[in-house]
C-alpha cells in the first residue's frame, strides 16, 4: 500500500500490534517451559532457604563460576545463577561436584553494576583481576566478584546488563506468569523428586538384601569377603546412582534462554527455534 494512502498509518499500527502479540505468545510459551525446568532445578539444591526462585523469576539469563570476595579479603569459589530480578549462588559438594548447596541470593532490582580495573581495589584494599562489583544503591553494600578470564568477566557484565533490560521489557510487554502456574510447576517438581527418592530407598533396600544374602550364602572368612567387596561396592554404586536424575550444572544451562544480546522485543523467531 502506498505511504500516502489514507489508511496507511492505521494498517501499519495494526500490523505492528499483531507482531507484538505474536512475540508475546511465543515468549509466554517459552517462559512456561522455563519455569518447569527452574522448579526441577531448585528442588535438587540442598539446604534451600527462603522463597522459591519462581516467586520473582521466570528465566535463567546466565550461570557459571565466580570468586566472591568479602570485606575481610576472604575469597570463596561459588557457582552463580543469574535469573531475572535475582542472583542465586551455591557451593559445590567436595566429593560429588554435581551436588549444589544453597548459600545466598542477591536482589538485582536494587543493584548497580560497576566495572573494576585490574590492580588494587580501594574498597577492599586487595589486588584484583578480571573483577566487577555489584553495589546496592539503597544500602551502599558492595559485592566484589572475580572471573577466571577476561572473557568470562565480559560475559557476566553483559548478562547483568541484559537482566536489567529484560526486566524493563517484560514490564513493557506485560509479560507475567500467574501464581497458579508457578505453584503448579513447584508442586510437580516436588512430586517428581519425592517419587525418585522413594525409588532410591527401594534400591537401597534391595542392595542391603543382596549383600545380606551374599554374606549368608558361603562367605565364611574375611578374606573371601574382601575378594567380593569390590563387586559389592560396584553393584551398590550402580544400583543407587545409575537412575538418579542428572541435575549437573549443564542441566540448567540447557534452559531455552536466548543469547545475552537478544531481547524479547527484538525476537520474532518461533518457539521451536530457541
Amino acid at each position: 500500500m502506498p505511504t500516502f494512502h489514507s489508511d496507511y498509518n492505521n494498517i501499519k499500527a495494526a500490523y505492528e500490534a499483531m507482531k507484538n502479540v505474536a512475540c508475546l505468545i511465543n515468549e509466554r510459551k517459552r517462559r512456561l517451559e522455563s519455569i518447569d525446568k527452574i522448579a526441577r532445578w531448585q528442588v535438587s539444591i540442598v539446604d534451600w532457604e527462603g522463597p522459591d526462585v519462581l516467586a520473582r523469576s521466570s528465566e535463567l539469563i546466565h550461570s557459571g563460576e565466580l570468586t566472591k570476595i568479602s570485606k575481610q579479603g576472604k575469597s570463596q569459589q561459588r557457582t552463580f545463577f543469574l535469573f531475572d530480578h535475582q542472583l542465586v549462588f551455591c557451593k559445590k559438594d567436595l566429593l560429588r561436584r554435581d551436588i549444589l548447596y544453597y548459600k545466598d541470593r542477591i536482589d538485582m532490582d536494587e543493584m548497580e553494576l560497576v566495572d573494576t580495573e585490574d590492580g588494587r581495589d580501594k574498597d577492599f584494599n586487595i589486588n584484583v583481576k578480571n573483577a566487577f562489583k555489584i553495589i546496592n544503591r539503597a544500602t551502599e553494600e558492595v559485592h566484589l566478584f572475580c572471573a577466571k578470564k577476561q572473557e568470562d568477566k565480559k560475559r557476566w557484565m553483559e548478562a547483568c546488563e541484559s537482566e536489567r533490560r529484560r526486566v524493563r521489557e517484560d514490564k513493557e510487554m506485560g509479560m507475567e506468569i500467574s501464581e497458579n502456574q508457578k505453584k503448579q510447576a513447584m508442586q510437580n517438581a516436588r512430586k517428581s523428586r519425592h517419587g525418585k527418592m522413594k525409588g532410591r530407598c527401594l534400591r537401597m533396600a534391595l542392595c542391603s538384601c543382596f549383600i545380606a544374602v551374599c554374606l549368608l550364602s558361603g562367605i565364611s572368612t574375611g578374606i573371601e569377603f574382601l575378594k567380593l567387596l569390590p563387586f559389592l561396592l560396584g553393584f551398590t554404586w550402580r544400583l543407587n546412582y545409575s537412575h538418579q536424575p542428572n541435575f549437573k550444572l549443564k542441566y540448567l544451562c540447557e534452559l531455552p534462554t536466548k543469547s545475552v544480546s537478544q531481547s524479547p522485543l527484538e525476537s520474532k523467531l518461533p518457539l521451536s527455534l530457541y
